[in-house]
């Protein structure tokens, strides 16, 4: 089973990535897709698999590394079932609102997300899509 596992990633099948929240709450999984301004993760619980969803403008940085398991039971917080109530983001202006791209080696560069894939980061504009195996992390800027 760890053969097969470590064949797997090393192929670049399975993608372990971390969301984290505004709020702080991190949740550990694969992120199945990043499009029209929400993202979708399928995370592993103790109880099993669940998929979640959040809005972007709930998201301050999206981690591709190698965690997939979240020890224990869901948190109690806002999509897990929980009442703690999620900060608001500060308002700006779309044209302002840029994301940072960490890339391994410690590069950044700005982009405008527009979407993730089991392969890809997409950005706006002329450098346009990233490989998720060079991508160390997204830093969602405020929308």
């Amino acid at each position: 089973m760890m053969k097969t596992l470590a064949l797997l990633m090393a192929c670049g099948v399975l993608h372990a990535d971390t969301v984290t929240r505004r709020d702080h709450l991190s949740v550990n999984g694969t992120v199945i897709r990043v499009s029209g301004g929400e993202l979708t993760i399928q995370a592993g619980l103790t109880e099993g698999n669940k998929t979640f969803s959040y809005k972007l403008t709930e998201i301050e940085s999206i981690e591709f590394n190698l965690n997939t398991f979240n020890p224990g039971g869901p948190p109690k917080a806002p999509g897990f079932g929980g009442t703690y109530p999620a900060p608001p983001p500060a308002p700006i202006a779309a044209s302002q609102a840029t994301d940072t791209l960490v890339i391994r080696g410690g590069q950044r560069k700005e982009c405008r997300l527009i979407s993730i894939d089991q392969q890809f980061i997409h950005c706006e504009g002329k450098d346009g899509d990233y490989s998720r195996g060079t991508t160390l992390r997204v830093l969602i800027g405020l929308r």
